[in-house]
């Protein structure tokens, strides 16, 4: 044991040579609380000489002893360690402030720096510092053409701008103003875009900084890669209500994809798209697409394209983009004609119809009548789904579901307690086949929970979840609405034209909220429709999930969720 605090600074200053990381780690702290400035002179000796490793602890030094000053920095920015300019640019800007002398220095270094982890440095930390003298580092390092293919910088690059994006707007579109900036490959293929994508999701202010960004633009590859932007932020979205300026600077630019020009409201567009939305040698993705699209933006005329793709199409997930698609209209025809293809459809298709059908009062009286007449069995409709239409007020309607549903309660505590004790016994020192029960994750559990890489994204993922605390996973299975991690929480709004929609809150902005649902649909409301929005005490995972497997098939699904890898 040395007591490094009996030895002289002269000393101390020597350790910082010591192999060994711990005696020169405690060398800088007592340094540092010493302060003693009669070193000073050997730190610099040191950081001039020609061991590079002690040159960069004597930079540590000097910086806790009396601060790192202007020319001494300048002096650093040029050393030949690269870790010594590294750190040279992190402690000159971690006070968030920098002299104007040393803010062209950094410019300059960002230009000529030879090193990737030292421009890394500098764009982190360029982020730290005024708009003006951040976008000046920043405008040299994207000429570093190479670092485009490099896991970090373009991202830092991007984080420095995104700082300064919405406080300091004049200065970033100044930076872009400047042709030149175009032409670098950082600029064209990473930055350019999410620049667009970032004032696309926006308030209006940032929707006319869109108009301005697409009038910057120099050439026709500089407007593609703004506009793959623009359609980014419009993903799911509706673009009613653009700003003029914008709807003129799109027009400019070329109009952008089919898929663009339907949400803007071109008749034309409009029309083709129906057009391939009914062809069924249309490629499958591109159907579902725009069927998609038609659920985001107030277009009547696909109503009866959408019906007869549904009723044509075998394709279950296609099915579901047109049941939750359709909801937007609110036509009676649609309310019967998926009734009568209800019994054609497939399990998980017929749950995503129920979901349309009790959206609006007059489809949701349909539903209840088919429970009546016993064509839909009453217990294949989720409680939830029945409480979600007795919010239609709707008199006639709720005098109906009290007929069919006397009690909408679940089941009590004491009961789940005791599901939970059934099952722990069933699983207790029994073996399962995880290869068959991976096939019955696939079929529930996967739909909408990911677990090795695959599966739905609507819940929590599962792979890092503690999945050998069986009694923990069979307690959210009995009663999902136990534990409702953060940020799945399940939300019902109500529409001012009577439409209800529920699920977790998938994103939202300052116009649109979008809702993902229990069939792994999304579905996007504007804000300016939204009645109300109310946070639901109840998961959107369904009760009675395990009723229908026999005691062997749930010891096979547990067998497969305690896997500790993915099986082939």
């Amino acid at each position: 044991v040395v007591n490094l605090g009996s030895m002289s600074s002269e000393e101390l200053v020597e350790t910082l040579k010591h192999p060994h990381k711990w005696h020169r780690r405690e060398a800088l702290r007592v340094l540092g609380d010493r302060k003693d400035k009669s070193i000073v002179p050997l730190l610099k000796q040191g950081i001039a000489g020609d061991n590079e490793e002690f040159a960069l602890e004597c930079l540590w030094a000097l910086h806790q002893t009396i601060g790192l000053d202007d020319a001494m920095l300048l002096e650093a920015f040029g050393h030949q360690n690269p870790y010594v300019r590294l750190w040279a640019v992190r402690l000159a800007c971690d006070d968030h402030s920098v002299s104007t002398q040393v803010a062209y220095a950094l410019a300059k270094l960002a230009k000529t720096e030879p090193d990737v982890e030292v421009r890394s440095q500098l764009a982190c930390s360029a982020r730290r510092l005024s708009a003006e003298n951040c976008l000046r580092i920043v405008t040299q390092l994207i000429k570093h053409d190479e670092d485009e293919s490099d896991p970090h910088v373009p991202l830092l690059l991007w984080w420095a701008i995104e700082t300064h994006a919405e406080a300091d707007r004049e200065v970033v579109l100044g930076m872009f103003a400047d042709e030149a900036v175009w032409s670098r490959p950082l600029v064209k293929n990473v930055l350019a875009g999410r620049l667009m994508q970032r004032y696309a999701a926006g308030k209006r202010s940032d929707l006319l900084t869109c108009a301005e960004l697409f009038a910057m633009a120099p050439d026709q590859d500089a407007t593609a890669k703004l506009l793959a932007g623009f359609e980014k932020a419009f993903a799911g979205r509706s673009l009613s209500g653009l700003p003029e300026e914008l709807t003129k600077a799109i027009a400019n630019a070329g109009g952008g994809s089919l898929a663009l020009n339907v949400r803007l409201g071109d008749e034309s567009a409009v029309r083709t798209a129906l057009d391939r939305i009914a062809n069924a040698k249309t490629p499958l993705a591109e159907r579902t697409e725009l069927a998609r699209i038609f659920g985001e933006t107030d277009q009547p005329s696909s109503v009866p394209v959408l019906l007869a793709a549904l009723k044509t199409a075998k394709n279950e997930e296609f099915q579901q983009t047109v049941l939750a698609a359709l909801p937007r209209y609110a036509d009676e025809q649609i309310g019967r004609e998926v009734l009568g293809l209800y019994e054609h459809l497939t399990a998980s298709v017929q749950t995503a119809a129920q979901g349309l059908l009790a959206s609006r009062a007059g489809w949701a009286r349909m539903l209840v009548d088919a429970v009546a007449d016993d064509q839909i069995p009453a217990d294949s409709i989720s409680p939830d789904l029945v409480r979600r239409m007795t919010l239609h007020r709707d008199s006639e309607l709720a005098d109906k579901i009290k007929t069919i549903w006397p009690s909408l309660k679940g089941a009590s505590d004491a009961q789940m307690q005791a599901r939970i004790a059934e099952l722990a016994a069933v699983l207790e020192n029994q073996g399962g086949d995880p290869s068959a029960g991976k096939k019955l994750y696939a079929e529930s559990c996967g739909k909408c929970h990911v677990l090795f890489g695959e599966g739905g994204r609507i819940g929590p993922a599962l792979t890092t979840y503690n999945r050998d605390d069986t009694l923990r996973i069979l307690l959210n299975v009995v009663n999902p609405s136990a534990e409702i991690r953060e940020g799945f929480e399940s939300y019902l709004v109500l529409t001012d034209d009577g439409r209800t929609a529920s699920g977790f809150l998938f994103d939202q902005d300052n116009r649109v909220v979008v809702l993902r649902g229990v069939d792994g649909q999304s579905v996007t409301i504007e804000r300016d429709q939204i009645v109300e929005m109310i946070k639901q005490p109840k998961s959107l995972m369904p009760e009675g999930l395990l009723k229908s497997l026999s005691k062997q098939q749930i010891r096979d699904l547990f067998a497969y969720l305690r896997s500790a890898q993915p099986l082939n």
